[in-house]
């Protein structure tokens, strides 16, 4: 019934916040030049939180959502990474999916 939904919306909102959280947390391990603490917490972002709340977003018709942050998080912010790009280019590339993780939190709270 509903409850299972809502209870699915807000496992989701929560593995989104927690990437949110990481991506922060990768901006500032790239700051120290920790790059493989910076590597790791931006592959955590995506593969342990991100995946999980793909179909969920899928579900609500955002396909197009999906594969943006997708691309923003799991090629761009990568590439970056492993290419030790500058502070500046890593934190606008980690800003740029913060803003599409807030939009995908905004769908599944329902927020228009």
């Amino acid at each position: 019934g509903a409850s299972r939904n809502e209870n699915e919306s807000s496992k989701s909102i929560h593995y989104l916040q927690n990437a949110r959280g990481l991506l922060n947390q990768t901006s500032v391990e790239y700051k120290n030049k920790n790059y493989t603490g910076a590597e790791e917490l931006a592959t955590d972002a995506y593969l342990d939180n991100f995946e999980y709340v793909e179909h969920v977003l899928e579900q609500k018709g955002s396909h197009s959502m999906v594969q943006n942050i997708e691309h923003l998080m799991r090629e761009e912010l990568r590439d970056l990474l492993k290419n030790k790009a500058n502070q500046t280019e890593i934190d606008k590339s980690i800003k740029a999916s913060n803003v599409k993780l807030l939009e995908a939190i905004d769908l599944l709270n329902g927020v228009k």
